[in-house]
């Protein structure tokens, strides 16, 4: 089991600082961490699937990834969209 840490070590001491984390999360970058973490499972650590499960605002971002990275986390599919180029907004 994998758990990507999408906030890079910074850790939330109060309510307003966790509503803060989440809503200045990169989601084109969080994606790229997922993608990052998929892909050192299946080519360095040999699994032939990867699975990506989240609650709420992780949830949207698992499904996020399976429209956007499933060749990366299964290995095919199709109909998946590429991720928008860095530093361009959310399509």
């Amino acid at each position: 089991m994998w758990s990507q840490d999408l906030y890079r070590g910074e850790v939330a001491r109060s309510v307003a600082e966790a509503a803060h984390l989440m809503h200045n999360l990169d989601f084109t970058q969080a994606l790229r961490d997922i993608q990052a973490a998929a892909l050192f499972c299946r080519e360095k650590e040999g699994c032939g699937k990867v699975g990506v499960i989240g609650f709420s605002m992780s949830g949207a971002l698992a499904l996020a990834a399976a429209v956007h990275l499933c060749k990366d986390i299964h290995g095919e599919c199709s109909g998946a969209r590429q991720l928008p180029s860095a530093g361009r907004a959310h399509d």
